[in-house]
């Protein structure tokens, strides 16, 4: 056998065999994804000069691997989450939305400032700001996962004021259908309303329809989601304005004429409130009045 310093060795390591077709196999015959994944991350660096940025897609490939170098080349050339560390399509802060996808990508350029950029924004979600730059630089530096950074910062560190009023409030400004989308889809798992059942005023913009589910669970519980992390994303565990025409409340002037306005109002246990809520259906709802 040749000695273990060799360097003409083909080995089943991702991260030290050749690039060649024989390295592939060595490494396909270890049946591993996250070593394939690996391996084509090499390929795309060493050979493309190039660094990944949309993990999902290099996970996806590492799960059908493609049969040969040849192949994984061709893939490469025309891979659209490929990326030259410097170029246009590095990654913007302000634009990425609050997701590990996001996060994956700044960490994959390699550039602290950029992450940490990113990162004040999800700071600021949990409704902190920051107040030592060189340890949040330090907090920024060591982000591994938005799960880890989203356990950290509910933890609220020292490096950072803290207002737990504005932690997860969905302000209604720009944010991503990504971020609005999986809010729905949480507050939808955890509460005992049919998210099928959405009145028709609430179900067409999405913003309304993460107040609406918001309410209820918030009514229902009385507490907003215990979590600001789900599936990869921070997500908001607060509605907007109370004002807001698709949320949920015990006051029966404002509160949606649904059954979960009307369950909210008599939570209150007070019949003058029942009786306004009642009102404003036959007003409204049935044109009449008492």
């Amino acid at each position: 056998p040749a000695p273990s310093g060799a360097s003409c060795i083909v080995t089943k390591v991702a991260a030290t065999t050749f690039l060649t077709d024989e390295g592939y196999q060595a490494v396909l015959s270890r049946h591993v994804v996250d070593e394939t994944a690996a391996f084509i991350a090499r390929v795309a660096r060493e050979e493309f000069g190039a660094v990944v940025t949309y993990a999902t897609a290099l996970q996806e490939m590492a799960e059908k691997p493609p049969p040969s170098m040849y192949d994984i080349r061709a893939l490469l050339a025309s891979a659209d989450w490929l990326c030259t560390a410097g170029n246009a399509c590095q990654p913007v802060p302000s634009d990425e939305p609050l997701t590990n996808e996001a996060l994956q990508r700044f960490l994959a350029f390699g550039n602290v400032a950029l992450a940490a950029e990113f990162l004040e924004r999800a700071v600021a979600h949990f409704g902190g700001a920051v107040l030592d730059a060189p340890a949040f630089r330090s907090f920024a530096a060591a982000a591994a996962s938005m799960e880890a950074v989203a356990s950290a910062l509910a933890a609220r560190p020292a490096w950072a004021s803290w207002d737990v009023s504005a932690a997860c409030l969905y302000d209604g400004g720009i944010v991503s259908n990504e971020s609005l989308g999986l809010t729905v889809e949480y507050a939808c798992s955890q509460t005992w309303f049919n998210c099928g059942s959405l009145p028709d005023d609430c179900s067409e913009d999405l913003g309304d329809t993460a107040d609406y589910v918001l309410s209820v669970y918030s009514n229902e519980r009385g507490a907003p989601l215990p979590s600001c992390y789900y599936k990869g994303a921070l997500v908001f565990s607060h509605t907007r304005s109370v004002s807001a025409a698709c949320i949920v409340t015990g006051d029966p002037k404002t509160t949606p004429l649904t059954d979960e306005g009307y369950q909210a109002v008599l939570r209150s246990g007070s019949a003058d409130k029942a009786s306004i809520f009642v009102r404003r259906v036959i007003a409204e709802r049935l044109g009449a009045s008492v």
